[in-house]
């Protein structure tokens, strides 16, 4: 600025602070963010000097000014740019790469990340900081996770089961064939069913990934980012946006799912319509692989590893699961291998491999790639029931060997036992130790019924029933457990049907069912059906509500469907919140509240806080909730309470008591201007959960608020000068004694002249907080100008005045009126009225009526320096004293006899006489008189007036003429009727 230069020229391209310029200002190493958005120093003139940073907006970065100075803050998020913008997975994970990876044949799936953070190249060999590998692969069958950088790997990777982390068969392994120098530590987390993996390397988080492993055994597909389809899952796309991250939710029920950062529709339910078609005459596929959509729809199979046919012991062997099956001949049924581990085991001439009879079930089916969610706690009918599943098989017995049997079914005619055929496919499992007893009991191929009496030991061939038949042909597990897994799998592959897990891991109780039931179906004993149903049915959520509350605590919305997923659990939006809350149906219990009070960045315990400091409340919750209080006094209930805490359901809440006027933090504490008076201040606090459950009594918190500092001058009180202020002293006085009360402890001077308290010499004895002292008052008009000092040093910057005036004449009562009254009745209402002249002008009067009054009374009514007082006395005489005082000091005193007579009699006419062309009457007392030219007797408002005052009257005088004159005075007395005051003839 020009007016900061001491001396030389002002220049336009100089800082102010240049040695040239002479100026005042000097440099700093404070800075501001200039109006173009960028950081400056500022001198201290407050003036720009150079820049100290570029902020662009286009470069991700805006200037910020915090109680440190400017700064140029960063626009992206923690984990992502600027105005980047991605997809969240339906399991809540956001994925580092997307796409989709399979296990090779050694269940080997490479993903490669870059890993930025610091130092962990160092502590592989010296390598560099950059590309690693998450490898996952089959360590002695069991899935495990390991990371390589180039060829270094690990010592040591987590072996868990994929289907249950954490299980009691996790452990940590040592890996054959890697080596390592130094001993470290590798931790991998994963999260809804490894959704989501984190790595960390001696403790430090080193990688992020996101995907979902399904249908192991077997070729896995692993989606990256995808989370996939759980139940109560939900995609969403988020975007960084000015430093914050923002969530928006795609369609719920995953009606919607998100590509490229935009959520786009999922028509997943027309999948169902491509399972129409006729059989395929060769595969006898129902499946339409042309509707079958494979934008959004893919066809579902049982894909098994591959069987070997034991063409020595007539043996066929599967993978079931983990375990190697046999199955022997036709009476099928499964077993575990004794003798071999694996299928590679098998091998030579000996073994041919053959496709799994599970193949022939005909159970593909098309299904959504991301299938959509059910209100599964509100409906009896779903898609679900696509899952069913009912399969008969016909065994007829070729007459003439025990051995040959053939089986026909609705799925499987015109196949024919034989070595290295399962003839039950799965579906019946044959007791072959009770077949074969039932050949060596007695049953000839020869009889007519294979199934007689003779196979149950004397039983007669009408007794044979289906109970019979069961027990000959179930073994312990029926139907083949394969068959019921492949089922479940298809099952859940649907959409949110039973056994399937929820969006944190968690599968409720299957209410899947199946049953299986042989009888003799001709009543022949020769022929066996045996028929197989699977419901699938909509899911079930885990019982209890221990879960309910992790519904939004990754961030992401909650809703009725993700809540309802959990358990069982309730979903609520209360009114005003913005977003949903889901709770436990069995939650009766009010938050448990626990309170942190902090003042001046110090928690306080007992402890007494400075005035006009904010209070900071940290309120602590175990639940979600919303939470109010009270201030003195608790109101009845929650819904009574006066202040609000914040306006969301939280776990924390942030309170701030401030003072009026007091400016906004602007920071994460919702504040509310209550604090006030100092001294014990009561907080009343009550917290209601998401189940609307809220104590009975509320929380009492109990402060100690300390007095205010003195930062206010002292005070006089005006009204308590004496004299008065403006107020007079006797015209006589030089001096007079004044005092006046303070409202605080405080010296104070005066002076004849307006100047500050150090410049006065004359002093005030004080004491305590009355102040007097002797004044000069020659004057007319005298002024003081008084100032004081208080206890804190607080001083007056201006001037208490003080005017005294002097009386210029003595006070004194002019008059009293009236002193003599007449009145017809036997008491008189009159006014009394005194007038006094003189003196200060404030005088006061008092009188008294001796006889009537023991002290003086004050006039009721004063007007300037009349006073008046309204009496009502009976007729007699009266001694009236009057006294009158001002503010000078002045007084007087006046007595008066006062005289109250009844008058009863009309006015007489003293004289009547005639005067040129006038009558003229003289009257005792002041009257009015009128005539009437024939008699006394004429009305008195009909008679003729007479002119005239102060008791001399006239009327026209005529010759010859009588007048009847009546005459009436001031109290009405007046001539009785036909009685005249007096007749005069001229």
């Amino acid at each position: 600025e020009r007016n900061q230069c001491i001396g030389g020229e002002f220049n336009l391209d100089l800082y102010c602070t240049d040695e040239s310029l002479d100026a005042v200002c000097e440099e700093t190493s404070e800075t501001v963010c200039s109006e173009n958005g960028d950081v400056h120093y500022i001198d201290s003139c407050e003036n720009l000097e150079e820049m100290v940073d570029d902020c662009d907006y286009d470069s991700g970065t805006i200037c910020e000014e915090d109680i440190e100075g400017a700064y140029c803050k960063s626009l992206n998020c923690e984990d992502a740019l600027n105005g980047e913008e991605w997809c969240v997975g339906p399991g809540g994970s956001i994925g580092g790469d997307s796409g989709t990876y399979a296990f090779d044949e050694d269940w080997v799936l490479e993903i490669s990340a870059n890993c930025d953070v610091e130092d962990f190249g160092n502590a592989f060999y010296g390598g560099d900081v950059g590309e690693y590998t998450l490898q996952f692969f089959n360590y002695h069958g069991t899935p495990a996770f390991r990371l390589a950088h180039g060829d270094i790997f690990f010592t040591k990777a987590y072996v868990g089961s994929i289907n249950n982390p954490g299980g009691s068969s996790d452990h940590w392994a040592e890996l054959a064939g890697v080596s390592m120098s130094g001993t470290h530590d590798i931790r991998i987390e994963y999260y809804y069913s490894l959704s989501e993996v984190k790595i960390y390397w001696d403790e430090a988080l080193v990688g992020h990934f996101a995907f979902e492993i399904s249908n192991m055994p077997g070729d896995v597909s692993i989606s990256i980012g995808s989370g996939g389809a759980a139940v109560g899952s939900r995609y969403f796309r988020q975007y960084c946006l000015d430093g914050e991250v923002y969530t928006e939710g795609c369609g719920d029920y995953r009606t919607e799912t998100c590509e490229s950062a935009n959520c786009v529709n999922n028509p997943w339910q027309d999948c169902f319509a491509a399972n129409n078609a006729e059989a395929d005459p060769i595969t006898g596929s129902f499946v339409d692989e042309e509707m079958c959509d494979s934008d959004y729809c893919e066809i579902w199979s049982p894909e098994s590893s591959p069987c070997a046919f034991d063409k020595d012991y007539g043996r066929t062997y599967c993978m079931i699961g983990d375990t190697l099956m046999y199955s022997s001949d036709l009476y099928g049924g499964w077993k575990e291998s004794a003798t071999y581990e694996s299928l590679e085991e098998l091998d030579g001439d000996r073994f041919d491999e053959v496709n799994s009879p599970l193949q022939d079930l005909n159970l593909e089916m098309c299904v959504p790639l991301v299938p959509g969610g059910l209100q599964f706690w509100s409906i009896e009918d779903s898609v679900c029931s696509y899952g069913n599943y009912e399969a008969t098989l016909y065994m007829d017995h070729d007459k003439g060997t025990c051995n040959k049997w053939t089986i026909v079914g609705e799925n499987y005619d015109g196949l024919e036992t034989g070595p290295g055929f399962w003839g039950n496919a799965g579906l019946i499992n044959l007791n072959i130790t009770n077949w074969k007893q039932a050949c060596d009991d007695g049953w000839a191929p020869t009889k007519d019924n294979p199934l007689d009496a003779a196979l149950f030991s004397g039983h007669d061939a009408d007794d044979v029933s289906d109970s019979d038949i069961n027990r000959l042909v179930l073994d312990e597990e029926i139907p083949d457990p394969a068959l019921i897994e492949i089922l479940e799998a298809r099952c859940q592959a649907i959409s949110d049907c039973s056994g399937k897990a929820n969006f944190v891991g968690a599968s409720g109780p299957s209410w899947n069912g199946y049953s299986f039931h042989c009888e003799d179906e001709d009543g022949r004993n020769d022929q066996i059906s045996c028929s197989f149903s699977f419901e699938c049915v909509p899911y079930n959520a885990p019982s209890g509500g221990s879960s309910c509350s992790v519904c939004g605590e990754d961030g992401l919305t909650c809703s009725e469907y993700r809540c309802k997923a959990l358990g069982d659990c309730e979903y609520n939006e209360p009114v005003g919140a913005d977003k949903g809350y889901c709770y436990d149906e069995d939650d009766y219990d009010s938050p448990v509240i626990s309170v942190e009070v902090v003042a001046n960045d110090t928690i306080i315990i007992n402890e007494e806080i400075p005035y006009n400091t904010p209070i900071e409340l940290t309120i602590t919750t175990d639940e979600a909730s919303f939470c109010k209080f009270d201030v003195g006094e608790s109101s009845n209930s929650f819904d009574d309470m006066n202040y609000y805490v914040g306006e969301e359901f939280e776990w924390e809440h942030k309170l701030r008591l401030m003072y009026s006027g007091q400016e906004s933090y602007d920071d994460e504490f919702y504040e509310q201007s209550v604090l006030g008076e100092s001294g014990e201040l009561e907080i009343y606090i009550r917290c209601e959960d998401v189940a609307e459950n809220a104590p009975v009594s509320a929380k009492l918190i109990v402060l100690t608020i300390a007095e205010p500092p003195d930062k206010l001058a002292p005070q006089i009180d005006e009204d308590s000068f004496i004299p008065a202020n403006d107020g007079y002293v006797a015209m006589n006085l030089t001096t007079v004694e004044a005092s006046f009360y303070l409202l605080e402890d405080a010296e104070c001077r005066w002076s004849d002249e307006d100047e500050d308290y150090s410049l006065m010499t004359n002093d005030f004895l004080c004491f305590s907080q009355e102040c007097s002292g002797v004044l000069n008052v020659s004057l007319e008009t005298n002024k003081f100008y008084i100032r004081c000092n208080d206890t804190s040093g607080n001083v007056n910057t201006a001037s208490e005045v003080y005017t005294i005036k002097k009386a210029q004449t003595e006070l004194a009562i002019e008059s009293i009126s009236p002193n003599d009254e007449d009145t017809t009745d036997d008491h008189l209402v009159f006014d009394l009225e005194v007038v006094v002249d003189g003196g200060a002008g404030d005088e006061i009067c008092e009188y008294m009526i001796e006889g009537q009054h023991e002290e003086y009374i004050e006039f009721l009514e004063s007007s300037g320096d009349t006073h008046t007082q309204e009496f009502d006395l009976a007729i007699g005489e009266y001694t009236v004293k009057i006294y009158c005082y001002d503010s000078a000091g002045d007084s007087d005193l006046e007595t008066q006899t006062l005289r109250i007579n009844q008058d009863l009699n009309s006015p007489s006419i003293t004289r009547a006489y005639a005067q040129g062309s006038s009558l003229v009457i003289r009257t005792k007392e002041e009257a009015e008189c009128r005539y009437y030219s024939y008699s006394c007797s004429e009305d008195w408002d009909d008679m003729t007036s007479f002119s005239g005052s102060d008791k001399r009257y006239t009327v026209t005088a005529y010759e010859g003429r009588k007048y009847y004159i009546k005459c009436m005075d001031e109290l009405g007395n007046i001539p009785g009727d036909g009685v005249c005051t007096k007749i005069v003839r001229l």
